[in-house]
């Protein structure tokens, strides 16, 4: 069962932009993703949702490097917290970010990303890796990922001991930069090379095959 933070971390609306004709896109968040979707408001580019996504045979995916990324996408929670009205003081947001290391999808592991898709993707379905410094072959408006005014605070958070396996398996994913693999032979590689990373990350699935392999 889904508890309340599951539902803000894996919604019920997953998108693939098709830039050309069967020529897709995975935007995630903190990877482009807003530029990605402002451009194709501007260009007209369809937006495929959900069990529309079966159709894609390989999705270009845009890796970022998951030290740069979740320093940026914790300050932009960060950020989104202080300036909300919730009555909360810069150190007690601070605190639940220790201790509930994701808690926004900014700074999902890129990794759940690709998990999620899954849930709709074909299995023999190939995603192909690039660089987040590729996205400017696709639009010029993507402008570096935003940090907090203060990211000395947020720096830790990629050296948490709670944080440590998925930052090694975002780093393996990271690696994989230019290859192209259905999403069961990436995971399949992160359990050959990190099994206990892996095991400590996905150990407790119980969706989409209880992760694949």
């Amino acid at each position: 069962m889904f508890t309340e933070i599951d539902k803000i971390l894996y919604p019920n609306r997953c998108e693939v932009i098709e830039v050309a004709p069967q020529r897709f896109v995975f935007p995630i968040f903190k990877n482009g993703s807003s530029s990605l979707l402002a451009q194709a408001a501007s260009s007209g580019w369809k937006i495929l949702l959900n069990e529309q996504i079966r159709r894609c045979d390989v999705i270009e995916v845009f890796i970022r490097d998951p030290v740069d990324r979740i320093a940026s996408g914790a300050g932009s929670y960060y950020d989104d917290m202080s300036a909300w009205d919730n009555g909360l003081d810069p150190k007690t947001i601070l605190e639940f970010m220790d201790l509930y290391p994701y808690l926004n999808r900014h700074y999902l592991p890129q990794i759940h990303w690709l998990v999620w898709l899954g849930r709709y993707l074909r299995s023999d379905a190939k995603l192909k890796l690039f660089s987040v410094d590729d996205i400017v072959k696709l639009t010029d408006l993507r402008k570096g990922g935003r940090r907090s005014d203060n990211p000395t605070k947020l720096d830790h958070i990629a050296t948490m001991p709670k944080t440590a396996p998925y930052m090694e398996l975002d780093q393996h994913l990271y690696g994989l930069i230019g290859g192209q693999m259905t999403l069961r032979e990436i995971l399949s590689s992160m359990v050959a090379e990190h099994k206990q990373a892996y095991d400590h990350v996905f150990g407790h699935a119980k969706k989409l095959a209880d992760v694949l392999p």
